[in-house]
């Protein structure tokens, strides 16, 4: 018979682990409670698919648009094979697939394609929708502007009659069941059915409208801070509420085009801080608000909207780059992309109001459902006013 050794000891780990984590941002209360692959502050790092740490993408020059000397660029978007770049000073520039840029729209392109045509004034900032293979452009000041495949570019206008009288001036644009929406202050206005330049009052305008928003709104301000298609709604967002809205098309009717909201759909709490701070992802819309970035899904079961906070891990590091910027720096400089092939929604807020901005810091969220994959990263070390 053998005996154990008295030197012998027998040796007993514990452990235990009291929430799940996904890693990046994700905090805890103790670093104990976190295995070896993941980190308190993940900052300038990306967690791959197997939830190993790799070192973020860098980047290089592409096109160099100061040999136009022109102004900054304040707006981007990726139309037709090009890349659309808006510079401050309102010139328009289109840059192919090997970096080589050139001038669309500016004020001796506008002169010479009519007489007493003008460009837009000089222009912080300006949103993007593509509709019907056209690029429409607008700033909350002028007429929007509209850009062909061909690279053509002029204001926006009724195809019919060539005018752009009843065209609304408004910042935020969206396309929702074959209309586009043009929102300014509480209110928001509906193009004609697969007509982006035909608008109420045009002559055989039929399916258009505008809706003052503001009766819905739960609580907080009553402008409208961003819209956005997602599975059969149109969300119209503010500070602090988020008004799921559907359209009716009523030939017979007077007027023959209504909003539906049913106020059991509203979303209080949940709302936006800029029109460019929200993706549609595919399963969940995103968007960054007063508290943190949200999500909204359709509810399997009920087709009910839901919403959820995924940055609550990290909701005290975004709340406090929040609140050292005013609601109009918000607005016009924190800007968001999502990155198709990491499958992730990157949100840009800057240290400070462009021309003083030296700094954007960047809050990742990489999100796959199906690999279990919920991780929020931070990228510094940049500073960027816009991207596509």
């Amino acid at each position: 018979m053998l005996r154990t050794p008295k030197s012998a000891k027998v040796s007993i780990i514990q452990e235990a682990t009291s929430r799940k984590f996904d890693g990046g941002l994700n905090v805890s209360d103790s670093e104990l409670n976190l295995s070896s692959r993941y980190a308190r502050d993940l900052n300038n790092m990306l967690v791959g698919l197997d939830g190993s740490l790799q070192i973020r993408q860098g980047c290089k020059l592409f096109c160099d648009l100061s040999v136009f000397d022109t102004h900054h660029i304040t707006g981007l978007a990726y139309f037709a094979t090009y890349i659309i770049a808006f510079a401050h000073n309102s010139d328009i520039f289109a840059i192919d697939g090997q970096g080589t840029a050139i001038k669309i729209w500016s004020a001796e392109i506008a002169a010479a394609k009519r007489a007493g045509l003008t460009v837009w004034s000089h222009t912080h900032s300006l949103t993007f929708l593509e509709f019907n293979g056209e690029l429409l452009i607008s700033n909350g000041n002028d007429k929007p502007l509209v850009i062909t495949t061909g690279l053509i570019v002029d204001y926006l206008a009724d195809v019919a009659t060539g005018s752009n009288i009843n065209v609304p001036i408004g910042y935020l644009m969206e396309k929702f069941s074959n209309h586009v929406i043009i929102a300014d202050g509480s209110t928001i206005y509906v193009s004609e059915r697969n007509a982006a330049g035909t608008w109420e009052s045009d002559a055989g305008a039929q399916f258009v409208n505008h809706f003052d928003m503001k009766t819905y709104v739960t609580s907080g301000d009553t402008t409208i801070t961003g819209l956005l298609a997602f599975k059969g709604y149109l969300l119209v967002m503010f500070q602090e509420c988020t008004i799921p809205v559907q359209f009716v098309e009523d030939a017979a009717a007077t007027p023959k085009l209504a909003l539906t909201v049913s106020p059991d759909s509203i979303i209080a709490s949940y709302g936006a801080i800029s029109p460019k701070a929200q993706q549609d992802i595919g399963d969940a819309a995103l968007s960054c608000d007063i508290v943190g970035v949200t999500s909204i899904a359709l509810s399997r079961f009920t087709k009910i909207l839901s919403p959820d906070r995924p940055s609550r891990f990290i909701d005290p590091l975004l709340q406090k780059e929040i609140a050292r910027l005013s609601s109009t720096t918000l607005h016009d400089d924190s800007f968001s992309i999502y990155h198709r092939k990491l499958s992730m929604y990157m949100l840009f807020l800057p240290n400070d109001h462009e021309p003083y901005q030296t700094a954007s810091t960047a809050y990742c969220y990489r999100f796959i459902d199906r690999l279990n994959l919920e991780a929020w990263t931070k990228f510094t070390g940049w500073n960027w006013h816009c991207g596509t």
